[in-house]
Order: C-alpha cells, then structure tokens, then sequence
C-alpha cells in the first residue's frame, strides 16, 4: 500500500464548497438587482489555494539521491585492516578473516570481471627447476595457471602464492 496521499481533484473540491454553503450564486434573472461581487465565479479560499499546491505534481525532486548512504559501521565492527598479505602463502582469505573478525579488506573486483594478472615477485633457476613467486591480484581468483612455453600449464590453488617449474 502506498504512503503517497492522491490529492481529490479540483472539481470535488469546487462541489465540496458549493455543498458547504461557502458560494452563492445569483440566478441570471437576479444579476440585475445583485452586487456584482456576490455573483463572481466561484474561488477557493486561500486555504484551498495551500492545498492544492500541496498536493502539486511538481512535487518531483530531480536531485533527490536515490542511492542510500552507506551504512554506518555496527558495533562491534572493527575499523581495522585485515591482517592480509596478498603475497604470503596458504593464508586464509581475506573475505573469512573479515567474517570472523569484522576487519576490513582491500576492495576486489566482482567475479564478473576479468582478473588481473597477479604480481610476479621472483623468479629464480634451483638446478633444473624455475622457482616463481606472485602475489594475488585485487580480483577474484580461484586458482592460478602458469605456462611455460608449449608445456600443459601447471594448476596452483587460490591459496598459493608459488610454484615450481621444471622436471
């Protein structure tokens, strides 16, 4: 059910004064023996007048935001960082520390988004085998490809931040 209060149309109001005994209108016959003020059309009163401009529909607010604010924090929560490092390995994510505590990530692109490429650190030959280190990209990622040459490419979990390349 709506809040908003439709106001009556202006003829209702025109016959709720007539009924109201607010008007008197002179016979055509009688205009000559009338004051003429007493034979004018019908007017609302000045309170008529406030009401319809109340009830406008010029009401509409173009600069009206139609965004709420946000919401302010609860109790409780804290206004602090996330004790989260994009680069350290086999750490919880950020959105479960921030569930459990109440502390605040860094903002993440929406899955609908194409991740960015996450952040190589390091890259170093170990004998045989190429040791790479990334750190995650502020996108959602569910796990990480590397590719080396024509090679099938190697699968690493979202929770990883390094791999081992080689034989």
């Amino acid at each position: 059910m709506s809040t908003h209060w439709d106001p009556p149309p202006p003829l209702i109001i025109l016959i709720l004064a007539l009924l109201n005994g607010s008007s008197s209108f002179a016979a055509p016959s009688d205009v000559s023996e009338t004051n003429y003020t007493d034979t004018l059309p019908l007017r609302p009163s000045g309170r008529m007048y406030k009401m319809l401009e109340l009830y406008s529909d010029d009401d509409y607010d173009p600069n009206w935001d139609t965004n709420p604010p946000p919401p302010s924090p609860s109790r409780g929560t804290n206004l602090q960082s996330c004790d989260y490092d994009p680069c350290r390995e086999l750490q919880t994510p950020c959105a479960q520390l921030a569930a459990s505590s109440g502390c605040l990530c860094p903002g993440v692109s929406g899955p609908q988004v194409a991740p960015e490429p996450p952040d190589l650190k390091r890259l170093s030959m170990e004998g045989s085998e190429m040791v790479i280190q990334w750190c995650a990209p502020s996108s959602v990622v569910t796990h990480y490809e590397v590719v080396v040459g024509a090679l099938e490419p190697l699968v690493f979990g979202e929770d990883q931040r390094s791999g081992v390349v080689g034989e």
